[in-house]
């Protein structure tokens, strides 16, 4: 079977070059073997930044009714957003220790659950 090679952005909006092979297309996932950890991997076509190889051998992108266009792809986080942290369980000091580790590398503290 042919191989498949695309560009591909994930859910954290990282792109990179896929290639897989040994794959089945129903216009929204491409089921197939990865090359890079040789797994089975899903990939959503609506992810696809372009298809370098192959693509001539894919079915036409079709959304599921139930995925609308403003949730199929994700935006990537600004650079500006932060990550809440919240520590439990810890002993006092070294929650103290944890917190300031944490706010030092600019995330957000929290002292309850939200």
């Amino acid at each position: 079977m042919a191989i498949i090679r695309f560009d591909y952005q994930d859910a954290r909006g990282n792109s990179t070059t896929r290639e897989v092979t040994q794959w089945t297309d129903d216009g929204w996932l491409l089921k197939g073997v990865y090359s890079q950890d040789r797994g089975p991997r899903n990939f959503r076509r609506d992810r696809f930044l372009a298809v370098d190889e192959g693509a001539f051998l894919l079915k036409p992108f079709e959304m599921p009714a139930n995925v609308t266009a403003s949730t199929a792809l994700p935006a990537a986080k600004s650079p500006h957003d932060t990550l809440e942290i919240l520590f439990t369980s810890f002993p006092k000091v070294r929650r103290a220790d944890l917190e300031a580790t944490a706010a030092n590398a600019g995330m957000q503290l929290r002292k309850t659950v939200t």
